[in-house]
């Protein structure tokens, strides 16, 4: 390949790229936005509280349930 070659790569391709970035970022940013407001990962639907796997932050929120046990 000479140096002087220009890296032209087809329109379609540029478009279909910018779009995936566009979609990738708003995915990204609206699954920060939901581990925000409940920071709980659990294993399974019916998990008990204070069961789970991943919590992100040491201070309680109003989501917060107290194990009834």
């Amino acid at each position: 390949m000479h140096a002087d070659m220009p890296l032209d790569y087809p329109w379609w391709l540029r478009v279909t790229h910018f779009f995936n970035f566009l979609f990738i970022t708003l995915l990204v940013r609206s699954g920060l936005r939901v581990l925000a407001s409940h920071p709980k990962l659990y294993w399974s639907d019916d998990a008990l509280p204070n069961t789970e796997w991943l919590r992100v932050g040491d201070h309680k929120r109003e989501t917060d349930i107290e194990h009834p046990f």
